[in-house]
C-alpha cells in the first residue's frame, strides 16, 4: 500500500542522527514511466542490506547497515494454532524489532509505523497517484488504554453493512510514543516531506490536529512512533501490532461466481463472532501473547524439525 513501512531513527550521544526506512535499499528493474511514485518513497534513504528467513507463520529479518549505530533484527508472526481455529484466524499480526546498541555510547532509537487508510479500496491512475471514487471519508483516531497505545483507521463514508466497511489498528505495546493521525493534506508529495522533515527533527512526531474525515476520493496515512534510550550493551524491543477488521464479503467465490440472490449478495467473515473491530483484535493479541506465541513456536519447531529443506517439504509447508 502507499506511505505504508517503518522508519527508524537513531541518535549516539554528541552525534548527528540517522534516518531511515527500515527496509533494504529497492532493486531493479526501476521500469515506472515516470519513475518511482512519491507513495513508494523511493528517495528516501534505506538500509545497505537485509537477510529475511521465512518459517511459516513466522518470519525473521536481519538488518545491515554501516551508518546506524544500532544492530536491528525483526521477527514477526500471525498465530496459528492446529486444531485451533479460532486462534488461528485472528485478524492480526505482531511485529517484534530488536535493537541492540553496541556501542560506548547511549543511543535515542525511533522506531516508526506508517499506514494508510485503505477502507473502500485503492486505486491508481495512469501516473501511479493514489486515486479512487470509493476513497474517501477515512478518519484516523488515536486511542489509549491500559498496556496499549496506538492508532484507529476507520471510515465516515461507509455502514457496517456495506462491502467496503471496515477499520483497522496500528498499536504498539512500548510506553513512550508519538504519533501523527494524519500526514499533512497538501499537493504534490508534499505529505512525505512534512512527515519525513518532522522526524528527521527530533525523532518524535507531531500530530496535525485534523479532526474532519479525509475529503471524497482520498484518504490519509497515519503515523505510530515508538521511542526508547538504549545504553550502551543494551537491548530493547519495539513490538507492533497491526490488526484489520473487514467483516464483509461477497458471498460466493469472485464478482462473476456468487449469489445474487437479493439480501444475500454479502456474508461475513468468521472473526465477527469473536471480536467487535480491529481494535478487539489488537487487545487479544497483546492480552494472549506469550500463550499465542509459544503455541505457535511450538508448531513452528515441530514441523521444521521434520520437513526435509527439498521441493515437496516446501510444498507441504505453502499448502497450509
Amino acid at each position: 500500500m502507499p506511505n505504508t513501512y517503518f522508519t527508524i531513527w537513531a541518535k549516539s550521544d554528541g552525534e548527528p542522527p540517522v534516518a531511515k526506512i527500515l527496509e533494504s535499499r529497492l532493486t531493479p528493474p526501476y521500469d515506472a514511466s515516470h519513475g518511482l511514485h512519491p507513495s513508494d518513497a523511493g528517495g528516501l534513504p534505506r538500509l545497505a542490506r537485509s537477510f529475511m528467513r521465512g518459517e511459516y507463520p513466522f518470519v525473521w529479518i536481519d538488518f545491515e547497515d554501516d551508518d546506524l549505530p544500532v544492530s536491528v533484527q525483526l521477527e514477526a508472526f500471525t498465530p496459528f494454532i492446529p486444531l485451533n481455529p479460532e486462534d488461528s484466524g485472528i485478524p492480526g499480526a505482531i511485529f517484534t524489532y530488536r535493537v541492540t546498541n553496541s556501542s560506548s555510547r547511549a543511543v535515542e532509537v525511533t522506531i516508526a509505523g506508517s499506514l494508510f487508510n485503505p477502507i473502500g479500496g485503492v486505486g491508481r491512475d495512469r501516473f501511479g497517484n493514489v486515486s479512487g471514487p470509493r476513497l474517501g471519508g477515512s478518519l484516523n483516531l488515536y486511542r489509549a488504554e491500559q498496556g496499549i497505545t496506538g492508532l484507529e483507521l476507520t471510515t465516515r463514508k461507509y455502514a457496517p453493512t456495506q462491502l467496503e466497511y471496515g477499520n483497522m489498528a496500528l498499536i504498539t505495546t512500548n510506553r513512550d510514543v508519538s504519533y501523527k493521525r494524519a500526514w499533512y493534506r497538501g499537493a504534490w508529495f508534499d505529505e512525505l516531506q512534512e512527515f519525513w522533515t518532522d522526524l528527521v527533527d527530533d525523532g518524535r512526531l507531531t500530530d496535525l490536529g485534523y479532526e474532519t474525515p479525509s475529503e471524497d476520493g482520498r484518504s490519509d496515512t497515519c503515523s505510530l512512533a515508538v521511542h526508547e534510550r538504549i545504553g550502551p550493551g543494551e537491548t530493547r524491543l519495539f513490538r507492533f501490532v497491526l490488526s484489520w477488521y473487514f467483516p464483509n464479503r461477497l458471498n460466493g467465490w469472485s464478482e462473476e461466481h456468487r449469489v445474487g440472490e437479493p439480501g444475500k449478495e454479502l456474508t461475513q467473515n468468521y472473526y465477527v463472532n469473536l471480536f467487535s473491530d480491529a481494535w478487539s483484535a489488537a487487545r487479544y493479541l497483546v492480552s494472549n501473547f506469550e500463550r499465542l506465541y509459544q503455541a505457535s513456536m511450538a508448531f513452528h519447531d515441530a514441523l521444521y524439525s521434520t520437513v526435509k529443506v527439498s521441493s515437496s517439504g516446501v510444498k507441504s509447508v505453502v499448502h497450509i
